[in-house]
């Protein structure tokens, strides 16, 4: 019996080391036979547990975690690990069970940020917006440093705007920026906040100095915004300019979308128009892109593409409203389709009733 549980921690270990340089196949296969040894030996479970995620076995990954909890009910590690995978496989639910029991056993404060950025994420994910804030709030006591408190800053601030509080979450902005005064995203992110508050030029100036630090996030997504707050100030131009700079830098489908908005609303320039509806589309089909280039395609005198791109419309977007199926059947009309016509403005009477 002692010579097995020695055996059973020469597997252990040597688990222990194939794990660290990321073989994950032979960790687990030494964890296997440590177990088969000693299925009582610490952390073993556990370990194999994480091998196993490594290799994309979750519901692997979350048995084992599962077993080792059995057998160490005051372990942590293990409910921190099944919490994580649980969160990602959307059983938010259970996530928040396995942090709860975490946060009544641990007094680590490394492990107790962990598990409240899990538990964070889960309650945000299952609505409960009061108790993510708390949750983030409890890993910026928590944080060793300044240093430490951006991100769960960034994300409090997040679930303050999806709560409408606007106001918290630029104070949580503030705080990063103060911190770091170089943090693009930073100021992005209050940008946008303050746009959604309405105040387009102070926004529009966190969003210019976003972008002058080439840290605008989410890939262009800082320019699109600023270009629509141009164009509420009625400086066009300017928002099209924008969006010239933008597209050097960036290959998003907004971008290419909103600039054929602009020059075929704005401009009247339908034929560029076209160019950049059709640009954005070949990036990614998209119905507001169908419409647009419809819209441009019957100004050109070019019916058969309007018909075509509003009934793409039409059939991706369920939501599609009267407006829609009234501009298709223009183009019908215009193409001599009579019946195809007032099929389609009969759509839309029934459409407007409802």
């Amino acid at each position: 019996m002692f010579n097995k549980i020695i055996a059973a921690r020469e597997f252990f270990n040597q688990g222990e080391a194939q794990l660290a340089n990321a073989d994950y196949i032979g960790a687990i296969e030494s964890y296997t036979s440590a177990i088969e040894l000693n299925p009582a030996q610490p952390k073993v479970f556990n370990n194999r547990g994480n091998a196993k995620k490594n290799i994309g076995d979750i519901a692997g990954a979350i048995e084992d975690y599962t077993r080792q909890i059995e057998i160490s009910p005051q372990y942590t590690a293990p409910y921190i690990n099944r919490a994580l995978w649980q969160t990602e496989l959307g059983n938010f639910q259970l996530a928040i069970e396995d942090c709860n029991v975490v946060l009544d056993l641990e007094t680590d404060n490394m492990k107790l940020a962990m598990t409240y950025q899990v538990l964070a994420r889960a309650k945000y994910k299952v609505g409960d917006y009061l108790g993510a804030i708390d949750a983030y709030t409890k890993i910026i006591e928590l944080a060793p440093s300044e240093e430490d408190t951006e991100e769960a800053y960034e994300c409090r601030a997040e679930v303050y705007r999806a709560l409408g509080d606007h106001e918290q979450a630029i104070q949580d902005y503030n705080a990063i920026i103060k911190m770091s005064a170089k943090n693009g995203r930073a100021y992005a992110c209050r940008g946008e906040t303050k746009y959604e508050m309405g105040n387009l030029r102070e926004a529009a100036a966190d969003i210019t100095r976003a972008i002058s630090l080439d840290l605008v996030g989410a890939e262009g997504a800082s320019y699109v915004t600023l270009a629509k707050i141009k164009e509420e100030l009625g400086d066009v131009k300017g928002a099209i300019k924008i969006l010239d700079s933008a597209v050097k830098f960036y290959n998003r489908m907004e971008i290419y979308h909103n600039r054929g908005y602009l020059k075929s609303n704005y401009l009247k320039d339908f034929s560029e128009a076209v160019v950049d509806f059709t640009k954005s589309l070949e990036i990614e089909p998209n119905a507001a892109s169908y419409d647009g280039r419809g819209a441009a395609r019957f100004m050109l005198g070019d019916y058969a593409g309007a018909v075509e791109d509003f009934t793409h419309c039409i059939e991706m977007d369920e939501s599609t409203d009267a407006e829609s199926y009234r501009r298709r059947g223009r183009a019908r009309q215009a193409l001599g389709d009579f019946r195809g016509a007032q099929q389609d403005f009969q759509t839309a009477e029934e459409l407007e009733r409802n």
